[in-house]
């Protein structure tokens, strides 16, 4: 095993206590962490945030049985967040108090001013409010983050299906061809959910197909989940996987092909509609304004007023609307 395998996956040499067949015997050393019945051993690389908040809202967290770890935790695995529920939970409520704390101080102060009893009212009620805000966007980030991983291994699953299809056909191993790709960092989000297939195989004596039917039990992305199973189920029915990789390098290609020729024209309507709304629109506009203020004299200041809205505040709101736009069909186009 090449010392490049434990840069990868982050593992000291001098974990490793011993050399199987199965793999390597590790060792670690966890910090302890306080709960509610003596310590919980928590992971070596828990940042100091989450053992502060552990160590506050560990008894909260404990004592009730929320319904929702499950879910939680599998989101988390998702969004590649190496965290367990309970911990980012913890970490949540941890937000949420310190948002609290500080508009309790600003509203403090506010109230100490005296500006007005209706604000004092409001900044009292904002408390609980901005707190609970705080609360629900940390909890709902998984989520988030996860969606955002979704759509970049999707974005690069044509090219990576391509270069599987190429290493099959050279009948290269399937280990071999998920190492490679780990490999890869073009692939982006891909190559990473390779890495986890390498690490529980070449690190952990994992069984390459156990490891691909973890890896798809955690992947955001259903594309990559039905190709993974498929890889499975192709494998112990006795099937070749090099005309399954074949096929689903065709079948992601035409999607592409297919999604790109959408993008295509919607980058003209796009276009279309910028030509008519952001470049014929306003000089239409501006002639008649210009008109109208020749025309009626004693209107021309509302009328300059008019023009100098519209061109410095209206027209850059309207180019800007349609960059954005444009910039972010164009990312989806990329390949």
């Amino acid at each position: 095993m090449s010392s490049s395998i434990f840069d990868r996956f982050r593992v000291k040499k001098e974990n490793i206590v011993s050399t199987t067949q199965s793999g390597y015997l590790l060792k670690f050393t966890p910090r302890k962490i306080r709960g509610v019945k003596g310590s919980y051993i928590g992971r070596a690389d828990l940042s100091s945030y989450y053992t502060v908040s552990w160590k506050i809202f560990s008894r909260l967290v404990q004592a009730r049985n929320f319904k929702s770890y499950s879910t939680l935790q599998n989101t988390l695995r998702k969004a590649a967040m190496n965290v367990r529920a309970e911990e980012y939970l913890a970490a949540s409520l941890f937000t949420g108090m310190l948002v609290g704390i500080v508009v309790a101080i600003a509203a403090l102060i506010l109230v100490v001013l005296r500006l007005s009893d209706v604000l004092d009212v409001i900044l009292i009620f904002s408390i609980p409010l901005s707190a609970w805000v705080a609360y629900v966007v940390m909890i709902n980030y998984p989520n988030s983050k996860a969606s955002t991983r979704k759509k970049l291994i999707e974005k690069n699953l044509g090219g990576a299906m391509a270069f599987i299809a190429a290493m099959a056909s050279a009948d290269v191993p399937i280990s071999v061809i998920f190492n490679e790709l780990s490999k890869r960092d073009e692939y982006g989000e891909i190559r990473k959910e390779s890495a986890k297939i390498t690490r529980n195989t070449e690190l952990f004596g994992m069984d390459i197909f156990t490891a691909i039917g973890d890896a798809s039990k955690v992947s955001p992305s259903v594309k990559w989940q039905e190709f993974l199973q498929g890889v499975v189920t192709t494998a112990t029915t006795g099937g070749r996987l090099k005309p399954y990789f074949i096929n689903k390098a065709e079948e992601y290609q035409n999607e592409l092909r297919i999604s790109l020729r959408k993008n295509a024209e919607n980058v003209g309507l796009f276009a279309e509609t910028y030509v008519t709304v952001g470049v014929a629109f306003p000089l239409f506009l501006i002639v008649i304004l210009a008109i109208m203020g020749v025309i009626s004299g004693s209107s021309g200041g509302s009328t300059i007023v008019i023009l100098a809205v519209f061109s410095f505040l209206v027209m850059p709101v309207i180019i800007g609307t349609f960059i954005w736009i444009m910039g972010s069909v164009s990312k989806e186009v990329a390949i």
